[in-house]
């Protein structure tokens, strides 16, 4: 039986935007690269394109398309997204509990002022010029636009990475029980947020490993001491490599601690 294979236009009708739009979706990593039909045209398969269906609710809830690119390459990756996509919810709430206090320290100084003028435009004649907009200097200034401005330069400076590692025959054990020191090692580096192995479904032999790390700089400082290069050194494999596409399942997950010492997962 033939797969389905949805083009741009048909696509487009189908999530509600513009062809323009899903071309986009493509360049910045919603999308994955299409294929190409025997007459050229862009093509993707149903599975290619089924979380498309979640971009409408994601922005509505404050979701980026850059942050959406990052999940959905992801998920295309085989490693499961869960954990930063709760965070970054957690932040964009964080975000609206600022601006609703900031708001309400302002709408309360806007009743004050409010009261003023109504006492100044009751006891005015007609035509009077009243002074009003100079009480105005007295509002506070809102801090939500330098917040987010913060909070984005934290997140901008963030770094992903994604690396696979393909064990020696014979040598998986070796291989997991060297590289579970190498995770701990690097999960106590200052800058390292989070650590996840995953073991391909198909290929036992071959490992995903995503780091999140505070910036490069971190993770470059964390790759230079001596430990790291011998633990390295000692895995037995094949190779690894950058960028590979392929299905895992999750094995073992590491979290930096918290500032008391405390695991935050184990």
């Amino acid at each position: 039986m033939q797969t389905t294979r949805w083009t741009v236009g048909a696509l487009a009708r189908v999530v509600g935007v513009s062809p323009d739009s899903i071309r986009h979706y493509e360049r910045i990593g919603i999308l994955p690269p299409a294929e190409r039909s025997p007459s050229g045209y862009r093509v993707w398969d149903p599975h290619a394109i089924e979380y498309l269906k979640w971009i409408a609710s994601a922005k509505r809830a404050g979701f980026t398309l850059s942050e959406l690119a990052k999940i959905f390459q992801m998920y295309r990756s085989g490693i499961a997204p869960c954990q930063n996509v709760r965070e970054l919810l957690a932040q964009k709430q964080m975000d609206i509990d600022a601006q609703l206090r900031d708001l309400s320290v302002l709408r309360h100084k806007l009743k004050k002022v409010l009261v003023r003028w109504n006492a100044r435009l009751r006891h005015a004649a007609a035509g009077e010029f009243v002074p009003l907009l100079e009480d105005l200097g007295e509002l506070p200034t809102l801090n939500t636009r330098k917040m987010r401005r913060l909070l984005n330069k934290r997140r901008d400076t963030m770094v992903n990475i994604l690396v696979h590692f393909y064990a020696q025959p014979q040598k998986a054990n070796e291989f997991e029980t060297i590289h579970r020191r190498l995770v701990a090692l690097m999960r106590d580096q200052p800058g390292c947020i989070e650590i996840k192995a995953h073991r391909g479904v198909n290929n036992p032999l071959e490992y995903a490993v995503y780091g999140t790390w505070e910036s490069k700089e971190a993770w470059t400082r964390a790759h230079q001491s001596a430990q790291f290069k011998r633990l390295f050194k000692s895995l037995p494999i094949v190779e690894h490599t950058l960028s590979r596409t392929s299905f895992f399942e999750p094995i073992y997950t590491t979290t930096a601690q918290d500032g008391q010492g405390r695991a935050v997962k184990a």
